[in-house]
């Protein structure tokens, strides 16, 4: 607020940064330790030593999940909602945008009970998703892909869905809010600088 109010003095433009630090989207931690359910969670798949897979839904702690409803709420709760409160009557003049870094930043800091054949990001109604899009069942198409790798069209709808989610889920409210604010929204996702890894960490 202080530097807002001499930057209007000075003829000066402001650009707010989201949060603490990054990845974007947890608050400093504290969304993903008010509630269980906002924490980032991944699919691992175990090969068994009878060529069966084993699938587990695995926690980090200590990182949020950018791709729930719910918990981009409340990240814009306490995040963008309080800019607004404390800056509104400079936004749009003195304050032009926001930027946001890293929103779904690789090196998930999970604790896996062994060494999983694959792991990808999990998000609440991905299967159903994957089944509406692909008229498969996702679990099963990545088993056919441990078996034969060459069965990789899988990936391709999956990392398609996994980046409509992050929109709707991330970007979207917050572009919303800063369309109402009158603002500019950008920011670093993370791996622009090839395609491989842009999809895999962003989708």
């Amino acid at each position: 607020e202080w530097f807002c109010r001499h930057a209007q003095r000075l003829g000066m433009k402001i650009w707010l940064y989201d949060e603490y630090n990054w990845p974007s989207g947890s608050c400093k931690g504290r969304v993903p330790a008010e509630n269980p359910d906002f924490e980032c969670k991944e699919f691992a798949v175990y090969k068994q030593a009878d060529g069966a897979c084993r699938w587990k839904i695995h926690s980090a702690p200590s990182r949020v999940d950018n791709y729930s409803f719910k918990a981009m709420e409340r990240f814009i709760e306490l995040t963008h909602k309080r800019y607004e409160e404390r800056l509104k009557k400079y936004m749009g003049s003195t304050i032009v945008g926001i930027f946001t870094d890293e929103p779904a930043a690789h090196g998930v800091p999970i604790r896996f009970d062994g060494t999983p054949a694959v792991r990808f990001r999990y998000y609440d109604g991905v299967e159903e998703e994957y089944k509406a899009a692909a008229g498969r069942d996702l679990r099963a198409d990545v088993e056919a892909y441990l078996a034969d790798n060459t069965k990789d069209e899988v990936w391709a709808v999956y990392y398609d869905l996994l980046g409509k989610r992050f929109r709707k889920a991330f970007f979207d409210p917050i572009r919303a809010w800063c369309d109402r604010m009158g603002i500019l929204s950008t920011g670093h996702m993370i791996a622009e600088q090839n395609t491989s890894d842009s999809a895999l960490y962003n989708g």
